[in-house]
């Protein structure tokens, strides 16, 4: 029954739950500490016979070249930061209603406060997508409308993600990139600024894209006639062999870390023969920096639980 499920999740918090959370704490104290290390071992050990987990890590160590992980902050652009400030004062506006004693105003303000998350999340790739990219106008119809020189300066993110595309073409003429985003109209905005830049060639991978298209993108990235590949995380995260990319960049992250690694492993796995780097951009003081977070708390909670020895990462945060 209902009840017993959630008296069995009651005990399983008490005893290794509250204990585990407890010792990753930033002000944990020796004891605390001890007690979240038995409980960790305890589970550790429940959970051995059922789960069997091997890394490339481990077991590909000389077959796979080295990878290079660095997180970019980046400044939002003036444009980025007017509009954000005024997203988060109308998210303060909601979290008295969310906190109230009426329960319909407090259900009411919640979907609303998820929809400015939402578009707190979409500034951080491009103001276009909140002013001009809404149901009524298409993203694609506002980026016509709008010079490519003031669609570049809405976005210090695109901006960079542009120089650096750009500078790897002249670094090296063999180096390939996948461009990964959450959002297709980010690909749109992208895609939009990439037509212009006449030195780079470019595909583009998304749900929308058919399954010949997308074979014959592929194939001609693996040849090495395709400089970047644009890719949503959703639709290329899983199943595809990009082995010819020696740099990724993961254009904004997702709340859930393994839906970004596994983006990552599209390039990094058996027959890469070159070292890869992964540039993750984070807007600065923005809900990505949270975000980022989030995932270094998931993972190492992951590690700590899965891998025997994983550090209590959230002790790195006040």
């Amino acid at each position: 029954t209902a009840g017993q499920v959630l008296g069995k999740i009651k005990d399983f918090n008490k005893e290794y739950g509250k204990p585990i959370r407890d010792a990753r704490c930033k002000n944990a104290c020796k004891s605390i500490l001890k007690s979240g290390q038995l409980a960790n071992e305890a589970l550790q050990e429940l959970l051995a016979p059922y789960i069997l987990r091997r890394k490339k890590v481990d077991f590909l160590m000389g077959e796979l070249p080295s990878k290079e992980e660095i997180c970019v902050w980046i400044k939002p652009s003036k444009q980025q930061t007017s509009l954000y400030k005024a997203k988060v004062e109308q998210m303060s506006s909601l979290t008295s209603s969310i906190l109230g004693d009426n329960m319909a105003a407090a259900s009411k303000a919640l979907l609303s406060a998820f929809q400015v998350i939402a578009e707190l999340k979409n500034l951080c790739g491009h103001p276009l997508r909140l002013l001009k990219g809404g149901t009524d106008v298409r993203i694609t119809d506002a980026l016509k409308q709008t010079a490519t020189a003031d669609v570049l300066s809405g976005s210090r993110k695109l901006e960079l993600a542009i120089h650096m595309l750009r500078g790897f073409k002249k670094e090296d003429g063999n180096i390939r990139t996948l461009l990964f985003s959450q959002s297709t109209q980010n690909l749109d905005v992208i895609e939009h600024v990439l037509r212009q830049q006449e030195e780079i060639t470019f595909a583009r991978l998304d749900g929308s894209i058919s399954e010949k298209r997308r074979s014959d993108s592929v194939e001609l990235f693996q040849e090495g006639k395709i400089d970047v590949m644009l890719i949503s995380t959703g639709a290329g995260g899983t199943g595809l062999t990009l082995t010819r990319a020696s740099r990724v960049i993961v254009f904004d992250p997702s709340w859930n870390p393994s839906q970004d690694a596994q983006a990552v492993d599209r390039a990094y796995r058996i027959g890469q023969a070159r070292n890869v780097k992964v540039y993750r951009f984070l807007v600065a003081g923005s809900i990505e920096e949270k975000m980022n977070e989030k995932q270094i708390h998931k993972t190492g909670l992951e590690k700590t639980i899965l891998e025997h020895g994983g550090k209590a990462e959230e002790r790195l945060f006040d």
